[in-house]
């Protein structure tokens, strides 16, 4: 074994002092154009205190040029890590957006009428975004939220025609999502409301009155308002998704929820309080809604971490 060890040790210090060697071939090397510009200027016969000064400063040794190769080594690697660093930084909030479903959910409240479910949705995907701004990051939602855009253009080609999306510009973040788009939202729920009230007949507004009067009550099942009219369930059925592109159970629910997100911003009620408020027969059952619809427990609001203009 020692044969073998000592060969390895030779093939070993053989390899350093090649590699040292040709370093400094290498540092040698790129010296060379820096002592053509001072021989040139020894050629012009011009002795001045000033240029002695400049001439030290500038003359380097192989080994002061070796230490100074790898230093800009080094600072590439510093950069490239910073890079890197910055990469992974963009990539874990795409990742966030992309696994919480955003978009989606956001697309789903604006074809159901509610546009404070997409506003609040919003809100707390912005209240996740990175101070100081990323333009990247915030591109990124953008450039989504456009393509949304153009899926709710194709399936409501009629009624959206006409409606920009608006674009983000970078240093514009927390207007871009404070205001502009909310505003956006709800613009389109404004076009959709109108297109559907179109089609409400005097009957059909009557029930739907009847609907959002007893709204937070707890009793409110669609068997109640089949009874009070005299009409089949599916018939009410038919109504409320004619008028709101949502079944019963969804709209009602909508509007519960709406109006909780109301109340846990602007007031100091618990969870629990909200629920009994809103029409929900308990805390737990909420709960599960609120986070179905918004993707995040009400708790988040209660606590402040969700601002109240996203509900209005």
């Amino acid at each position: 074994m020692r044969p073998v060890r000592n060969l390895i040790l030779f093939f070993t210090v053989l390899t350093a002092i090649v590699t040292i060697f040709l370093s400094l071939m290498f540092a040698w090397q790129s010296t060379k154009p820096m002592q053509s510009f001072l021989d040139t200027l020894d050629s012009t016969r011009i002795i001045r205190p000033e240029y002695e000064r400049f001439k030290k400063k500038l003359s380097l040794s192989p080994f002061k040029s070796f230490r100074q190769m790898f230093n800009d080594i080094g600072e590439r690697i510093s950069l490239a890590d910073k890079e890197l660093e910055n990469s992974l930084h963009i990539i874990k909030h795409e990742t966030q957006i992309l696994r919480m479903g955003m978009v989606d959910k956001i697309q789903e409240a604006l074809e159901s009428g509610n546009d404070a479910a997409a506003c609040t949705i919003l809100q707390e995907t912005a209240s996740a975004l990175p101070e100081p701004e990323d333009p990247q990051i915030s591109g990124l939602i953008a450039n989504l939220l456009e393509d949304m855009h153009e899926k709710l253009k194709k399936k409501f080609p009629d009624i959206l025609a006409d409606l920009e999306f608006p674009g983000y510009n970078i240093g514009n973040q927390n207007v871009y999502f404070d205001r502009v788009l909310p505003e956006y939202f709800r613009k389109i729920d404004e076009l959709l409301r109108v297109h559907r009230e179109r089609e409400i007949t005097k009957f059909d507004r009557s029930v739907l009155d009847f609907i959002n009067e007893h709204l937070y009550d707890s009793e409110l099942y669609i068997t109640m308002v089949s009874d009070r009219f005299k009409i089949s369930a599916p018939s009410i059925q038919k109504l409320v998704k004619k008028v709101s592109g949502q079944t019963f159970l969804v709209y009602v629910e909508n509007l519960r929820l709406s109006r909780a997100c109301e109340i846990l911003s602007t007031t100091g009620h618990t969870v629990t309080e909200t629920a009994a408020l809103c029409g929900f027969s308990n805390a737990n059952s909420f709960s599960r809604a609120f986070k179905r619809v918004y993707g995040f427990s009400p708790s988040r609001i209660l606590n402040g971490n969700i601002q109240s203009s996203s509900v209005h």
